[in-house]
């Protein structure tokens, strides 16, 4: 009895803690000649956040789908507001990144 204290409250704060949101990215272009490809999403940056893994695997598997081998991404993401809140924070971020196709099969 002395411990169950000690067991419920950890249990009762983990309920009030938000489940992590995260923004999947989507491609928006590309060119299979050039092997090359954009991922870009738009999400609100003080409640969700980027999920490059996925990014990363969607542009493989699209990559893979052209007959190359993987997709490897460019350092260079490019970040754009899209919308700006009363205090001049930004309430919507797109972000973009180009995918290079590597070497084909």
């Amino acid at each position: 009895m002395r411990l169950l204290p000690f067991i419920m409250i950890p249990l009762i704060l983990s309920a009030c803690v938000e489940p992590q949101q995260y923004a999947n990215m989507r491609a928006i272009g590309g060119d299979k000649e050039q092997g090359v490809m954009q991922m870009s999403v738009t999400y609100a940056p003080g409640s969700e956040q980027l999920n490059w893994s996925q990014a990363h695997t969607e542009a493989n598997r699209r990559c893979m789908a052209w007959g190359f081998a993987g997709a490897l991404p460019f350092e260079d993401t490019t970040e754009q507001c899209t919308a700006i809140n009363a205090d001049g924070t930004c309430a919507q971020l797109t972000v973009t990144r180009t995918y290079q196709c590597s070497v084909v099969r």
